[in-house]
């Protein structure tokens, strides 16, 4: 059996998995990059203090992660849906 990766049936599966392992990562470099932050190891531009740069950035990632992505991974089911019926 050959994997076929343009069928409609492999493709938008693959994409959920993608996008959700891509916010995985985004939520990995995110907390990295505050961290690195606040310890004074990387630069960021400061919206007032650290601790509102900080917030901001994760409120930032947080809409990625629960806004985004939901409403991404809808759409690809939709088209799924849609692609097999």
């Amino acid at each position: 059996m050959s994997l076929n990766l343009h069928s409609p049936s492999v493709r938008y599966p693959l994409g959920v998995v993608a996008l959700v392992l891509a916010v995985f990562a985004l939520r990995i470099a995110a907390e990295a990059l505050v961290t690195g932050f606040v310890e004074g190891r990387s630069w960021l531009p400061t919206v007032g203090t650290v601790g509102q740069t900080v917030s901001l950035l994760l409120l930032a990632v947080n809409v990625v992660a629960f806004l985004v992505v939901p409403a991404a991974a809808f759409y690809l089911g939709h088209r799924h849906g849609r692609a097999t019926a």
